[in-house]
């Protein structure tokens, strides 16, 4: 089945106030490509965090990313999670270097599953999220969190 956007109105753009006790940002790519789809859920995630006072030592505090099971077995760690640390950390990866977190994440969990829900951009293409559900098909989701000491 093609993805499908969620009956919900969409997602309120991220507090724009580092101070803010938590923020959570979503990222999701439905591209065939696991590490470009880890990649671009991980950069649209970064869009909706705030940008650090040092993006050298700055790190996201937790990182979830789930993997469509359609991936045929190549959801590999060896390839999700260097994808995801290399673009939070905004080094060798084109396009990642806008919003980035140089200490990594200080914790990440994952997980494959066969329906993914996450947050894409709207058909204007501008800054909007809208939520999106996706059953059977190749996607990535990426949730990143600052959360309070």
């Amino acid at each position: 089945r093609a993805s499908r956007p969620l009956r919900a109105s969409a997602v309120p753009d991220a507090p724009a106030d580092p101070r803010a006790p938590q923020v959570f940002a979503t990222g999701y790519s439905s591209d065939p490509d696991l590490a470009v789809a880890v990649q671009e859920a991980t950069t649209l995630a970064l869009a909706g965090l705030p940008r650090p006072s040092d993006p050298d030592a700055a790190a996201v505090d937790l990182a979830v990313v789930a993997v469509s099971s359609t991936y045929d077995g190549n959801y590999s760690p060896g390839i999700v999670v260097p994808t995801l640390l290399g673009t939070v950390r905004g080094g060798e990866l084109p396009g990642a270097g806008a919003n980035r977190y140089g200490g990594g994440a200080s914790h990440l969990v994952g997980c494959t599953g066969g329906g993914l829900v996450g947050s894409a951009r709207t058909a204007d293409g501008g800054s909007r999220r809208a939520p999106v559900e996706s059953e059977g098909d190749a996607c990535v989701c990426v949730t990143l969190a600052l959360l309070p000491d």
